[in-house]
C-alpha cells in the first residue's frame, strides 16, 4: 500500500497544475465554485475572489489557503482529488487542453503522494522522490512560463483601459499578487490599519519585509509621495523596507532629490513589463536592484535596460 507523505506546503508545481486544470476544464464559474466548495473552500473565501478571472481567482484562493498551514494544505489536497476524479471537460472549446491539464495534475499529484497510482507496481520510495524532484524542475519552469503569459495578457489589457483608473489600480494589485506567487515569494494582499493607513500589500524577500506602493497614474510621483511612503516604512520594524512601483515611471530630478531616502527601491512600468515577458525573473530583478542600492546607493536602477 502506498505511504502518503504529509506536506506542510503544497509544491508550486502542484498548485500551478490546479490553476491550469481549473482554468481550462470549467467553462462557467458556478461549477468551479461548487467544486471548490465540495473540497472545503469556504464560501466567503470564494466570494472574495469571484470577480477575478478563473486562473487568477484560483491562484488567489490557493495563496489564502497557504496562510492557513496544515488546514489549508488539506483543503488544497482535496481540490486535487476532486479534479483528479474528473473525466470530462465542461469547456467545449478547450476539451483537449482540459483533458491534458487533468492528466498533468494526476501525474504531479501521484509524484507528490497526494493521490495513489493504482496502476503502479510497488517501488522504492527514495527513487520515486528523486523522479518527482527531477520532474518538478521542468514542470515549475513550464508552469511559470504559462503563468507569466497569463499575467502579461492581463497587463496588456489593462494598458488599454486608460479611463478606468480606480479599477485598473485594483487589478494591478491582483496582478502583483499573482506575480509574487509565481516566484514563491511570500506575499500579503493590501490591508488597512484602522481607518487611516492603507498599503498595497507587502512581501518578504531575503529576511526583510517590504511594503508595496503600487501606482498607475497619468503622472509620475512627486518627491512628497516618495517621502510619505518612506515615512510609512520607517514607522514599521527596523527590518522593513519599501518597494514603490510607478507604472508612469519617475522623473530624474525626483529620483536625485530622493537619494538620501535609504529604505526604498523604485520600479517602473517598463521593468514590470520585461518581468512579465519572462526576460528577467522577479527574484533576479529584486536582487539586482538591492545590489545596486547597497553598492551604489541607487534607489532606482532599471533592470529593463539589462534584460
Amino acid at each position: 500500500m502506498t505511504e502518503f507523505r504529509q506536506q506542510a506546503h503544497v509544491p508550486f508545481a502542484l498548485q500551478e497544475a490546479i490553476v491550469q486544470a481549473c482554468g481550462t476544464v470549467f467553462w462557467y464559474k458556478d461549477p468551479l465554485k461548487q467544486m471548490l466548495t465540495r473540497a472545503g473552500v469556504s464560501r466567503p473565501l470564494i466570494s472574495a475572489h469571484a470577480d477575478a478571472a478563473k486562473f487568477l481567482m484560483v491562484r488567489q484562493i490557493l495563496a489564502e489557503l497557504d496562510k492557513r498551514g496544515e488546514a489549508g494544505t488539506r483543503v488544497q489536497h482535496q481540490i486535487v482529488r476532486e479534479l483528479a476524479a474528473m473525466r470530462t471537460v465542461q469547456d467545449p472549446d478547450n476539451r483537449e487542453a482540459g483533458l491534458k491539464a487533468l492528466a498533468d495534475l494526476r501525474a504531479i499529484a501521484i509524484e507528490h503522494g497526494v493521490i495513489e497510482d493504482k496502476a503502479a507496481k510497488p517501488a522504492d520510495e527514495g527513487a520515486k522522490r528523486r523522479r518527482a524532484a527531477a520532474a518538478d524542475t521542468e514542470r515549475v519552469a513550464e508552469a511559470r512560463r504559462k503563468g507569466l503569459g497569463e499575467l502579461h495578457k492581463q497587463y496588456a489589457a489593462m494598458v488599454t483601459r486608460m479611463d478606468e483608473t480606480q479599477r485598473r489600480g485594483y487589478d494591478l494589485q491582483d496582478l502583483l499578487a499573482g506575480l509574487f506567487q509565481l516566484h514563491d515569494i511570500p506575499y500579503h494582499p493590501p490591508y488597512r490599519k484602522g481607518t487611516v493607513e492603507e498599503t498595497d500589500g507587502f512581501f518578504t524577500f531575503q529576511s526583510f519585509d517590504y511594503l508595496i506602493e503600487a501606482r498607475w497614474r497619468e503622472k509620475p510621483p512627486a518627491i512628497a509621495d516618495l517621502r510619505a511612503f518612506s515615512g510609512k516604512v520607517t514607522a514599521k520594524l527596523q527590518s522593513t523596507r519599501g518597494l514603490f512601483l510607478s507604472i508612469a515611471g519617475f522623473r530624474a530630478e525626483v529620483v536625485n532629490e530622493a537619494a538620501p531616502v535609504s529604505n526604498l527601491i523604485l520600479m517602473d512600468g517598463e521593468e514590470l513589463a520585461v518581468i512579465l515577458e519572462g526576460r528577467i525573473s522577479l527574484v533576479a530583478a529584486l536582487q539586482l536592484k538591492l545590489d545596486k542600492a547597497a553598492q551604489q546607493g541607487k534607489l532606482y536602477y532599471s533592470v529593463a535596460r539589462q534584460a
